[in-house]
């Protein structure tokens, strides 16, 4: 619309210019012939300049490259924005996982000091066992010295008893050769079985 608004100024300025040199004949012309007569005739001024490039492709491809430019920063803007969203989302995940390492860090920190004082607890603990132990140790070998100070000293014999008539029954029922001697309840025994230990017995025939 600006284009033929444009053109008909033109038109009716190079009209109004030139009607000294129109003649009847031009006027009767077809109007397409007449407006083609006009233009070959008025192309190069300068006052059509203006029209060729609304009508010309170079000057319409002219005044659409601005527009084009526009939607290519539009295109770039839109590329660059997803591109900086992306970065954004991933930047939320990377803070997350670094969180959910550091969370788990601090557990782990947190147990390892648990076991480290659970680990000393027990350490004291076995300490303390193998203090009583060595103790316990040193307190059997003094008693033990001491067991054989008093059988180096002490000797202690046993002389079975003849029966006195064949109708007795005799309590003796074993008799070791290493100076232990068997006793039990002749009329019990499964129940009264005991077990004495001697430096040397002595039969009933000695």
């Amino acid at each position: 619309k600006e284009a033929i608004g444009k053109l008909q100024r033109i038109i009716l300025d190079c009209m109004i210019s030139c009607k000294e040199n129109l003649n009847q004949d031009v006027l009767k012309k077809d109007p397409v012939t007449l407006v083609g007569t006009i233009l070959s005739n008025q192309l190069e001024k300068e006052q059509f300049k203006p029209l060729l490039q609304l009508i010309s492709p170079e000057g319409a491809a002219t005044k659409n490259e601005p527009n084009q430019h526009i939607e290519c920063s539009n295109s770039q803007n839109e590329n660059r924005l997803r591109l900086l969203e992306a970065q954004e989302s991933e930047l939320l995940e990377l803070k997350t996982m670094f969180q959910e390492v550091k969370v788990d860090f601090r557990s782990l920190q947190t147990q390892f000091q648990d076991d480290i004082t659970e680990l000393g607890h027990n350490i004291q603990g076995i300490s303390k066992a193998a203090l009583g132990y060595n103790q316990a140790v040193k307190e059997n070998r003094n008693l033990y010295n001491m067991l054989q100070e008093v059988r180096g000293n002490i000797r202690v014999f046993c002389r079975i008893r003849p029966l006195m008539n064949s109708k007795s029954i005799s309590s003796i029922e074993h008799v070791g050769n290493d100076g232990s001697i068997m006793v039990c309840d002749p009329y019990k025994p499964q129940t009264t079985r005991k077990i004495f230990q001697f430096n040397q017995i002595f039969g009933p025939t000695t």
